[in-house]
């Protein structure tokens, strides 16, 4: 029998990295953030975990301090031609509960509706806030599916860091396995990071490649970029492609030059 007291949270940012989600119910600060977390009343691990994908699309706003940039929101209106990716946490009201008072910093006591959120679809528990809005999302096995985001529309996109980028891109590999390629073209058309990153920088997050090496190879590449863009159509500029290529194939591997964006066209 399946207790009225569990519900599926929908995680699509940086809690899609179970590691990162459990600082929400065990308290503690994560690696990398300078944030501490208070501990859940209820520290009963997620009963199950499960790969799920949401018609709300993804984008990165705001400045969240402890992650030094943007951090991942879900549109409020729905869009059946959008497929977010998703990990899904069974767990308890009460833990719910925690995790919103948590993500919108309240003080007081939060104790949210979910029969009115679901019989509604969506409910505000705290405004203003950046994460007020609880949207219900379907069922899965008759267990209804919650998540969060911000209420008010959003319209101005901030650059995620690399290491929330990183935090994200371990989810997805853990729940969806997906592949380094997979997830550098899944955050390739997200707001909030195209405006940003070039293909190349983003290829070398996703494949935690952020260090003094991949710093030298993109401003090498970027200069190669710029100085190609300027070049007549000829022979020299023919062959500045194919040194770009065979420079790009030595760090990047067997890999198109456009691939890694469109300065290289």
């Amino acid at each position: 029998m399946i207790s009225e007291d569990l519900i599926w949270y929908a995680a699509y940012g940086s809690n899609l990295s179970e590691e990162r989600f459990l600082y929400y119910i065990d308290g503690g600060t994560p690696v990398g953030t300078t944030r501490n977390y208070t501990p859940c009343a209820d520290l009963t691990p997620p009963r199950e975990t499960r790969a799920y994908k949401i018609n709300f699309e993804l984008f990165f706003a705001r400045h969240a301090d402890s992650w030094n940039g943007g951090i991942a929101f879900i549109e409020n209106v729905q869009d059946n031609k959008i497929n977010t990716l998703a990990k899904l946490y069974l767990i308890s009201k009460t833990q719910f509960n925690h995790l919103a008072k948590q993500e919108t910093q309240t003080t007081g006591v939060v104790n949210i509706d979910f029969k009115q959120t679901e019989n509604e679809g969506r409910t505000v528990f705290k405004r203003p806030s950046w994460y007020g809005l609880v949207l219900f999302l379907g069922h899965v096995e008759n267990i209804p599916v919650f998540t969060l985001t911000e209420e008010k529309t959003i319209e101005s996109f901030t650059k995620p860091s690399e290491k929330y980028l990183m935090t994200i891109a371990s989810g997805l590999r853990q729940t969806h396995n997906l592949s380094n390629d997979e997830i550098f073209h899944y955050f390739t058309n997200k707001k909030g990071i195209g405006e940003y990153y070039k293909f190349f920088e983003l290829y070398d997050i996703v494949n935690e490649r952020s260090n003094n090496a991949a710093e030298y190879m993109r401003i090498m590449l970027d200069d190669y970029a710029k100085e190609y863009s300027r070049m007549p159509e000829g022979d020299l500029k023919s062959q500045k492609k194919i040194d770009m290529e065979k420079l790009m194939r030595q760090y990047y591997g067997e890999i198109r030059i456009d691939y890694l964006g469109e300065t290289f066209n």
